[in-house]
């Protein structure tokens, strides 16, 4: 069994004389009375040294760590004085913040600076602290125990053991930093050897060496900080991180708090709370919560609109989730995917304890996700349970709980205009059966019949419109057909008729309504909704062309519409070039359709002052009357891409289509473009001239 590497985290605590160094100052404002000279001293201000400020930090570590995961989640300690002290043990007695405390009080605090040279004849070691956290990874824990029993005498799961070390220490230069390496390395390779032939220990199967390396404010850091593990040999890597002592040392362990737990941040806005100076009035105040990242992955894998931003002076992001105010207890009254364990970052704030004594007393408080439309969604919920906090994920979608979608009634605004029938007829139409030949072929086969069928496949009555005409169900029942006949072919070609028949006589379409930006329902004209119709029939009839027969039938609609028709050889429709020069035409007179008089005749006027008519079309007089000179020195801007008017475009689109259909005359073939006449005439008359 292959335990995670946040199962035995060790910490070493450098209890060097460097730690007695002042880095973090406290002032107080106290007064004993109301007015500020009242003859009063000022209290001087208080300094914390590196090992306060270190020991607060990692208890606040621990404090995270354990509230969340009570237990499996094991920390020890060791102070590297001079024999290298351990604090605690693996025992679940061992593991609480009193222990902790009590032991780092029997150790008392470092030698102060002006002792230093005396402190360093007492042999100070951080390798032996060090040494001895690599020894303590090789003790089992009580669950690695058990394991470890099923494994021999059952044949379970191989015992696979990790552990983290996390070393706060100062350093002077990166020299030192690679010494210390060097030195673990080699330790761990023969703490694993002696660990091998023994009884009651283990081989360490990975282990990550993080320094973090800690300075005064009034000093510059010497050592390089490299977050990205480096790893030394297939068991061993380490990191290294630079911090100041003091504040910011407790927000870089909170960080390392949420990497090596997988933790996620949750900041509750807008709780009201009484001033605590004035009670008649109130205020919002912030709250941040640490818990399991599972608690938002759902809803941040399902697309929702929870966002993550980053936490204010932090390494970590945070989700913000608006307070609401609570209506009495209802902890189970809402359909819950996720519980997890909370813990507040700032335990001793007064907007955490209050939030915490809230709750405690079996109170529950819905958290609201915000939402660009202005609605709010009830995503998560606070509540106690056995005297621990928890925050539940609520399901934002259709429960499993409830009854299936109804089909002919719809309240609450469910889907209720779905193509059932016509959605099942697909599914009988594709069923497969076990095949005795080659399967991967079949399946191949049966694929790509399948995709053909729900390329142009719309779920709902509401968003198509093909569909709902009684006048195409004929052709929808042949067209997806391997094979066609002469008969299918005319009854869809009679189809398409009509369809023609009826624009022409305006009648109305069963067109999807289109909804504006406002809500109101808008109704398309007959034009849009006709070119819609037949925009969908084209990609329908396009979606199933896979023979000839089919081909005509789509060529058919595109020449009803005077649009170029499907080559079949090709599978394109026409020269790929002229395909492109119409598109282009055609958008370009789109655009100039839409433009207002002003911009229209602005675009006519060429850059002399001529009208464009006059100066572009090409049967203008100055095309033929004008004698050739030079290129006029501005180039007139012409309608279309490539200098061709639409006319251009179009002949050469018309005569390319002519020449193949077109017999070249066999006496082109024989004597080219221009043949000779009366070739014996001439040919008598150089014989006659010859003989005189």
């Amino acid at each position: 069994m292959a335990f995670p590497m946040n199962h035995k985290t060790i910490f070493v605590m450098d209890h060097h004389p460097n730690f007695s160094m002042a880095c973090d100052q406290i002032e107080f404002d106290f007064h004993k009375a109301r007015t500020p000279n009242a003859g009063y001293i000022p209290a001087p201000p208080v300094t914390k040294t590196m090992w306060t400020c270190a020991t607060e930090a990692v208890m606040e570590y621990c404090r995270i760590v354990w509230d969340i995961f009570p237990t499996n989640k094991l920390i020890q300690f060791i102070v590297g004085n001079q024999e290298g002290k351990v604090i605690n043990s693996w025992d679940s007695g061992d593991q609480n913040s009193r222990a902790i405390a009590n032991g780092f009080a029997s150790c008392g605090r470092p030698e102060s600076e002006s002792k230093k040279k005396a402190a360093s004849n007492k042999s100070y070691s951080l390798l032996r602290a060090l040494f001895k956290a690599i020894e303590s990874l090789t003790e089992l824990t009580d669950t690695q125990k058990r394991v470890q029993i099923k494994h021999v005498e059952d044949g379970g799961p191989k015992l696979v053991n990790r552990g983290r070390i996390v070393c706060i220490t100062h350093m002077h230069d990166d020299k030192k930093l690679n010494q210390l390496v060097a030195s673990f390395k080699e330790e761990l390779s023969a703490l694993n050897q002696k660990a091998a032939g023994s009884d009651t220990l283990v081989p360490i199967n990975e282990v990550t060496l993080e320094v973090v390396h800690c300075y005064p404010n009034h000093m510059d850091c010497l050592v390089t900080q490299c977050s990205v593990p480096i790893e030394e040999s297939p068991i061993f890597s380490y990191q290294v991180h630079t911090v100041e002592a003091g504040p910011p040392l407790v927000k870089k362990l909170l960080h390392l708090a949420h990497c090596h737990y997988q933790l996620a941040s949750t900041t509750v806005t807008g709780i009201p709370m009484k001033e605590e100076q004035n009670a008649s009035s109130s205020a919002n105040y912030d709250v941040e919560l640490f818990h399991k990242a599972e608690v938002h992955e759902k809803l941040l894998h399902h697309g929702s609109e929870l966002v993550q931003a980053m936490k204010e002076g932090s390494d970590y992001k945070t989700v913000t989730l608006k307070w609401c105010t609570p209506r009495g207890s209802t902890a189970d009254l809402h359909f819950c995917t996720q519980t997890v364990r909370i813990t507040p970052t700032d335990v001793n704030s007064r907007p955490s304890s209050c939030l915490t004594n809230f709750l405690l007393k079996g109170r529950s408080v819905m958290l609201e996700m915000p939402k660009k439309s202005g609605s709010k969604t009830l995503s998560h919920m606070l509540t106690s349970h056995g005297g621990e906090i928890f925050i539940h994920t609520l399901s934002i979608s259709r429960s499993i709980l409830e009854d299936p979608p109804s089909i002919s009634e719809g309240p609450g605004g469910r889907v209720t205009d779905y193509r059932i029938p016509d959605l099942c007829e697909i599914m009988k139409a594709n069923r497969v059966a076990p095949w005795p030949g080659n399967n991967l072929q079949a399946v191949e086969k049966s694929r790509a019949r399948l995709s053909r069928f729900v390329q142009v496949c719309p779920l709902t009555i509401s968003s198509t419109t093909i569909f709902n005409m009684a006048v195409l169900e004929p052709m929808q029942r042949i067209i997806v057909q391997e094979e066609l006949t002469d008969e299918d072919e005319a009854e869809c070609r009679k189809a398409i008729y009509t369809l023609i028949s009826m624009e022409n006589k305006a009648d109305p379409l069963p067109v999807p309504t289109v909804t504006s930006v406002h809500g109101k329902v808008k109704t398309l004209k007959k034009d849009e909704q006709y070119k819609m119709m037949f925009t969908e029939l084209e990609k329908f009839l396009l979606s199933h062309a896979r023979t000839e027969r089919h081909n005509n039938v789509l060529n058919c609609l595109l020449e009803c519409r005077n649009k170029p028709i499907m080559d079949h050889a090709q599978g394109t429709t026409g020269n790929k070039d002229d395909q492109v020069e119409v598109e282009v035409a055609l958008a370009e007179i789109e655009r100039y359709q839409a433009m207002t008089e002003r911009e229209r005749s602005d675009f006519n006027m060429s850059s002399d002052g001529v009208l464009r008519a006059t100066t572009e079309s090409p049967m203008s007089p100055n095309s033929a009357s004008t004698p050739a000179g030079p290129p006029p020195s501005k180039k007139i801007k012409s309608m279309f891409r490539g200098g061709k008017s639409l006319l251009d475009i179009w002949t050469n689109k018309v005569e390319k289509e002519h020449s193949k259909y077109h017999v070249p005359f066999a006496g082109t073939l024989a004597f080219g473009e221009k043949a000779s006449l009366y070739v014996k005439v001439d040919k008598d008359g150089a014989e006659s001239g010859n003989k005189m």
